[in-house]
């Protein structure tokens, strides 16, 4: 019995020994396992490192070619930035435009030191802006609403300007040599020294900045139509205008003719000479008024030659 006893107790311990040394594998592998881990986590953060280390914090995003247009001024450039403050009336492709015309204006400042100077303002909420705008020869365009916004870039110094009137997506792939060339040209000790801009034209004229947002406001598509296009819904337009104005004038004029022949019914000669008085004083306001049509006619389409030519100039 004791032998039994004996026995069994020998068992136990040798079956507490093999699991004892069953662990000793398993552990191992734990531990090996974590190594792995750990190592490949500390090397992933070492190349981690070495990745961001390898990305250059201050990288060239302009052109060979720019960067030595700005590295020849020898005295600062004003880049005039004017867009619009608020977009909610314009198509979100020309909120994006905008965006991305304003982070290659902040390269031109970033890179260019204290060469450049960008200036930001919307002539649609400021008075000056608009002013300036439309001295600088730009042109407004339409919104989803019916109104009218500026998107457009001066370069000035010591008095050269060039203008690039009306900004494009369509042109955005030649914006930077475009704006490079500009500041090349005022740059320059002679003009002729640099090609003039493909996109901007010389201003030689300016149009009224409530002018030309009026002719924008009330011909439809107006950057896309033709001067000959645009210049004949402004002539149908006034000679709506003078038909009516034609029909007032008669209208007034045999109302006063009526009052004139009472008074000479009458026979009182006070009477006859304030109806004939009356009719002079008719007939010389509506010959005012046609006078007028056909003056801010001939006005309108001054302006439209001016603001088209601009146009047709930056698309050659």
């Amino acid at each position: 019995m004791k032998t039994q006893m004996t026995d069994a107790n020998d068992a136990m311990r040798n079956k507490r020994l093999n699991r004892g040394g069953a662990r000793v594998p398993v552990l191992l592998l734990v531990t090996f396992a974590a190594g792995l881990l750990a190592g490949g986590y500390v090397h992933y953060r070492y190349s981690n490192r070495q990745a961001i280390a390898a990305v250059p914090t201050d990288t060239q995003t302009l052109s060979d070619a720019t960067l030595a247009v700005l590295q020849r001024l020898d005295a600062p450039v004003e880049i005039r930035f004017y867009a619009p403050s608020t977009f909610e009336a314009l198509p979100e492709a020309t909120v994006a435009f905008a965006a991305r015309v304003q982070e290659l204006l902040s390269e031109y400042e970033r890179l260019g030191g204290d060469k450049i100077r960008v200036a930001v303002s919307d002539p649609g909420a400021n008075a000056a802006a608009k002013t300036s705008a439309s001295n600088d020869g730009l042109l407004p365009l339409a919104d989803n609403n019916g109104g009218v916004f500026y998107l457009g870039i001066t370069v000035a110094q010591q008095g050269r300007t060039e203008t690039i009137a009306q900004l494009s997506a369509d042109w955005e792939s030649a914006l930077e040599s475009d704006l490079s060339r500009a500041i090349a040209r005022v740059g320059a000790s002679t003009a002729a020294a640099v090609a003039p801009v493909a996109q901007a034209a010389p201003v030689t004229a300016t149009v009224d900045p409530a002018l030309s947002e009026k002719l924008v406001r009330t011909i439809p598509d107006f950057e896309k139509r033709s001067f000959d296009d645009a210049a004949g819904i402004l002539r149908e337009a006034s000679l709506a205008e003078f038909t009516l104005a034609v029909r007032e004038m008669e209208s007034k004029v045999q109302e006063a003719q009526k009052q004139l022949a009472a008074a000479k019914e009458s026979g009182s000669e006070a009477d006859q000479q304030t109806a004939f008085k009356q009719l002079q004083q008719v007939q010389s306001e509506q010959t005012e008024k046609l006078k007028g049509i056909t003056t801010e006619l001939q006005v309108r389409i001054a302006a439209l030659e001016c603001l088209k030519g601009v146009s047709r100039s930056r698309r050659r």
